[in-house]
């Protein structure tokens, strides 16, 4: 995303572009890039949107023949690297990657965001995301029921780690707990791997987040259930919510 003020070339849009027509009917009056480009990551490294966005930029500075360079301003549930492109110098030098979480969730609770849909043009989405839920893998708890059924007989007793507090998968963990008529206690961490990381050393119950970060094949962690309305190829044996009887679809997007 850029700031949606810009009289000058959409820079990811452009990116893209250049991969599918020539760069002269693009770039007829303007020599565009002539400098690197700046992508904002709105939280700490290490993520699915830090890892994904990394891979990418290595193949548009390829194409683009200037330098992409992925920046990290973390907080406050991604709105602090939101603000900042919000209020960067519309060129087309400075970009936000970003899921929905800094643009709805964490704006809606933050008065003083200083930013809204407004400030900002969708350029494109570039990924579909799920809601992993995971619990270490040798725990008592063999199926998501499994969880659930604990969790209704001692509430607030079983603690789930997730980015956040005002995170989407936050809301996807409280919109599971609402049907499922259960209390969990929220432990925020500052990104996926962290919180994969604490299930996998005792330190939460469950991980909830939009990634497994490579530890499913360490066979640290053992997911439960996604999200999304089907299952994912990656993952042919995962049931998801509604499966298991919780009408949930809570899906996100990628994009820039």
């Amino acid at each position: 995303m850029i700031s949606r003020n810009t009289s000058r070339i959409w820079a990811l849009g452009a990116i893209m572009l250049l991969l599918l027509i020539p760069c002269g009917q693009i770039f007829a009056e303007e020599v565009y890039p002539n400098r690197p480009i700046e992508v904002i990551v709105p939280f700490a490294p290490g993520g699915p949107l830090d890892l994904g966005i990394r891979f990418f930029s290595d193949k548009w500075a390829d194409v683009i023949g200037q330098p992409v360079v992925v920046e990290n301003k973390g907080g406050a549930s991604g709105a602090i690297g939101a603000k900042y492109v919000a209020y960067a110098k519309p060129d087309g030098y400075t970009l936000l990657a970003t899921s929905d979480s800094p643009l709805i969730t964490a704006r809606l609770e933050r008065k003083d965001a200083g930013y809204d849909l407004d400030s900002f043009r969708l350029l494109f989405n570039f990924s579909k995301i799920v809601v992993f839920f995971s619990v270490k893998s040798d725990a008592r708890w063999k199926t998501l029921s499994d969880f659930i059924k604990e969790a209704k007989s001692q509430p607030g007793k079983l603690k789930y780690a997730t980015w956040g507090p005002n995170s989407a998968t936050v809301l996807a963990t409280e919109m599971l707990c609402k049907v499922a008529g259960v209390k969990l206690t929220f432990i925020p961490f500052k990104t996926s791997p962290d919180s994969l990381t604490a299930i996998a050393g005792g330190n939460a119950d469950m991980a909830v987040t939009f990634s497994l970060s490579g530890l499913r094949q360490s066979g640290l962690i053992r997911p439960l259930a996604i999200s999304d309305e089907e299952r994912v190829p990656d993952y042919p044996n995962l049931p998801t919510l509604r499966e298991l009887g919780y009408p949930i679809k809570y899906t996100s997007q990628y994009m820039g």
